[in-house]
C-alpha cells in the first residue's frame, strides 16, 4: 500500500489555555494548581507561547487565548502584556482574536476591570454554590470565606458588561 502524505486540516476556530501562574491568592482545600511544579510565567515565555501558536493556526479565522492559573490576575501587567502582544500577532495573521480569564474572583479593581472590557476579555469565575458551600472549601490564605467577596466582583463585572 503507498504511504499517503498527511495534510493538516485547517480549523476555523483555535484555542490555547496558558498556564500563567500556579500561585494563588487562596487556599481552597481541592485546589490542582498547588501540585503544579514551576515558577510564574514570563512575559517572554508568554511570547513565544503566543507566537507558537499563532504560527500553528496558521490558516484559522478565530483564535481563542484562555489565561489560567494559579490565579491568573496575580501577575496583572503580565497578562496585560500577552494580551497586547496576542492581539498584534494575530493582526499580523490575518486572525480575529478572542480572550477568556479564568480567575477565584476575588482580585478585582477599576484598572482591571477597565482592561478587560477594552479588550472584550470574558470571564469565567470559580464559585461553588452557596455561601456555606463556597466558603467551607474556597478560603483566603488566613482561613476567611471568600463567598460575599467573589459575588460583589461578579455583580462589578455585570455592571461592566463583562
Amino acid at each position: 500500500m503507498p504511504a499517503r502524505k498527511l495534510m493538516p486540516t485547517v480549523h476555523e476556530n483555535l484555542s490555547c489555555e496558558i498556564l500563567l501562574t500556579n500561585s494563588c491568592n487562596m487556599s481552597c482545600d481541592y485546589c490542582i494548581a498547588t501540585n503544579i511544579p514551576g515558577p510564574t510565567m514570563s512575559r517572554e515565555t508568554g511570547r513565544k507561547a503566543i507566537d507558537m501558536f499563532v504560527y500553528l493556526a496558521q490558516g484559522g479565522k478565530y483564535i481563542e487565548f484562555t489565561f489560567t492559573g494559579g490565579e491568573p490576575l496575580i501577575d496583572f501587567l503580565i497578562l496585560k502584556d500577552l494580551t497586547n502582544y496576542a492581539e498584534e500577532r494575530t493582526c499580523e495573521a490575518g486572525m480575529q482574536v478572542h480572550f477568556v480569564l479564568k480567575t477565584n474572583g476575588t482580585i478585582l479593581n477599576r484598572d482591571i476591570i477597565d482592561f478587560m472590557r477594552v479588550h472584550r476579555i470574558r470571564v469565567v469565575v470559580s464559585i461553588d454554590g452557596t455561601s456555606a458551600v463556597h466558603d467551607k472549601h474556597r478560603r483566603t490564605v488566613s482561613g476567611e470565606g471568600t463567598h460575599n467577596l467573589v459575588c460583589r466582583n461578579l455583580l462589578a463585572l455585570l455592571q461592566n458588561q463583562i
